[in-house]
């Protein structure tokens, strides 16, 4: 199989297969993303809000992180999480900063379009609670279907 490249002419945009180019043009205009993202990696210290190293953001403006007290915060962007259409996934990152506690990520909307709320959770007690310094590289995508 040989694969022509674009600029090559005058088989601009094919594909040639045992001998016989195929135009794959058509098979490829119009393939579009059918959701907004935001991907970013977390860190959060101390009693400050998380920052994000943005790798992509399509929501078409900027989130504020927000901390509301010990584990508890949240990301903001108003009108941006249409309800019943948003998705959000979040994991670990760096798993250093597992040593001491076992830590839970979780993130939701509560049908909220205009704020993520975000936990860390320490879940080794008996009962678990709020822990900060857990978010290390911590990835999260939110996903806003139209």
């Amino acid at each position: 199989m040989d694969l022509i490249l674009p600029g090559d002419t005058p088989n601009e945009g094919r594909i040639k297969i045992n001998d016989n180019f195929t135009d794959l043009s058509n098979s490829i205009t119009g393939l579009t993303e059918d959701y907004k993202v935001y991907t970013a990696l977390l860190n959060q210290t101390g009693t400050n809000a998380p920052t994000a190293i943005v790798l992509k953001n399509t929501l078409g403006g900027t989130p504020t992180f927000l901390y509301y007290g010990i584990g508890e915060y949240s990301m903001k962007l108003v009108g941006a999480f249409t309800d019943g259409k948003s998705t959000v996934n979040i994991n670990s990152g760096n798993f250093s900063s597992f040593t001491t506690a076992v830590t839970v990520f979780s993130a939701n909307f509560y049908g909220d379009e205009d704020e993520l709320y975000i936990s860390s959770l320490d879940v080794k007690p008996a009962v678990p609670v709020g822990i900060n310094d857990k978010l290390d590289k911590t990835f999260l995508e939110v996903r806003i279907y139209t």
